[in-house]
């Protein structure tokens, strides 16, 4: 069974002439209670939990202790996670990897995977020949699926594997 215990460190007034007696008596309340003090203001019965652990005291959430390399670009540790610090996103449009939509894969509907491109070209051709499409389509005529692993990382889901021979047939 657990039991809470309150310990009343001090009873006062807020006035400015108790800064002190106030610091001292938050401090006390502080030690005694593991880093945790409960203010109850009489007038209102409100109450008021703080904590020196940098946790909710609450629901336990805690962060680590603060430290200068947490808030520096330059630290892993302080970098922002959407941009690792750089101060810029680097992204792609979907829409804009597949320029020409009216044309075949195999005719150039994604710049630099048609057939000029003989290593982009033999991947697309056993992508289709794996999953079941036809590069020789026009783009905007696919299914779905293909289109998804064509314009996103969608396709790095699947653990097939694909492997093409020399002559580029799988």
């Amino acid at each position: 069974m657990k039991h809470t215990v309150d310990v009343v460190v001090d009873r006062l007034k807020v006035r400015p002439d108790a800064k002190q007696r106030l610091a001292e008596s938050f401090e006390t309340a502080l030690r005694h209670a593991d880093g945790r003090a409960l203010v109850l203001e009489i007038e209102s019965g409100h109450e008021h939990l703080f904590s020196a652990r940098f946790a909710c005291p609450a629901c336990d959430y805690s962060l680590a202790e603060l430290e200068p390399r947490l808030f520096s670009f330059n630290n892993p540790m302080g970098a922002c996670p959407k941009c690792d610090g750089l101060g810029t996103i680097t992204f792609f449009d979907p829409k804009r990897v597949v320029a020409h939509p009216g044309l075949s894969l195999a005719g150039g509907a994604i710049r630099g995977w048609d057939r000029r491109n003989q290593f982009y070209f033999q991947m697309l051709t056993s992508l289709g020949a794996h999953f079941g499409f036809d590069v020789e389509a026009p783009f905007e005529k696919l299914p779905r699926p293909p289109k998804a692993w064509c314009s996103t990382a969608a396709g790095r889901r699947s653990r097939s594997r694909i492997s093409t021979s020399a002559a580029g047939r799988s």
